[in-house]
């Protein structure tokens, strides 16, 4: 990491000082660097592998884009700004939670407690599958004004693009298939459900506290792992699915379908310019 932080938070809301103790969590307890608070109170999200997500994202907006195209990035850069925004309040969220927990609760003598009436990460997921889902769309738009034959108008949603544009290279018609069937067509899901039919907290807006080693506890916002029934009494939470987690992983590959479009779309403008 080229920046130095004052505050490091991994999955399940469990926060280091600095780096050291960040490898430490990291190696002993397997989880995951998400996000940076730099000294200057600026948060910034990791990727898995600790790139930069927002540098990144950043790159998105092409800055010869012109007329429809250039409006079609931004509104693409906006949503996907906008998953990146809330993805990092989920996990100040779960902080807050595990510091909370940590204040008043943490003596009670079992590993497992569930911390009632927080809704906090909840609010932020559903603020995050309802962007990550509009930046799948308006990506489709992207694909469309480059690639498409413009016959029939703009696609409805991602999977109409995917059905209708027939022109892609072989190599990102995979990258975004795959990226639909795996992280997409799920999304869609959670976000309908939450949006059109019912909310997706488990319990009263409970959060699942454990510990994980002395003076060390984590903080689960479970989701149903079946959000495709769109009923509440349906819901299932078998899985123990973790919203964090999956915000996070949800965040990280908008981005990255955007950057793999991005180059694609660059690709093209290179041939093209080279024909003229």
């Amino acid at each position: 990491m080229l920046m130095t932080p004052k505050r490091i938070v991994h999955e399940g809301g469990v926060v280091a000082r600095d780096a050291f103790e960040s490898k430490g969590i990291n190696d002993r307890l397997g989880l995951k660097p998400i996000l940076l608070t730099l000294e200057s109170d600026h948060d910034v999200l990791l990727a898995q592998d600790g790139a930069i997500l927002d540098v990144t994202l950043n790159d998105i907006l092409e800055p010869n884009d012109e007329g429809s195209l250039e409006k079609k990035s931004f509104a693409f850069y906006y949503d996907a700004s906008a998953a990146l925004y809330h993805c990092k309040q989920l996990a100040n969220s779960y902080a807050v939670a595990t510091s909370q927990f940590a204040k008043g609760w943490a003596n009670s003598g079992s590993s497992l407690v569930y911390f009632s009436f927080e809704a906090s990460p909840y609010f932020e997921f559903d603020a995050l599958v309802s962007a990550a889902r509009r930046a799948y769309d308006k990506s489709g738009h992207i694909i469309w004004q480059s690639f498409g034959d413009n016959k029939g108008g703009m696609p409805n949603n991602f999977a109409d693009m995917l059905r209708r544009c027939t022109v892609l290279s072989s190599a990102l018609r995979q990258s975004l298939e795959t990226s639909w069937t795996v992280v997409g067509s799920k999304l869609k899901d959670y976000r309908d459900c939450t949006q059109h039919f019912a909310s997706i907290d488990f319990a009263r807006c409970n959060l699942a506290m454990s510990k994980l080693d002395e003076n060390i506890w984590s903080a689960s916002a479970m989701i149903p792992d079946n959000p495709e029934v769109k009923s509440k009494e349906k819901l299932s939470y078998n899985s123990r699915v973790d919203a964090l987690s999956y915000g996070w992983q949800t965040t990280a590959e908008v981005i990255g379908l955007a950057a793999v479009i991005v180059e694609e779309v660059r690709k093209k403008r290179r041939v093209e310019h080279k024909e003229v």
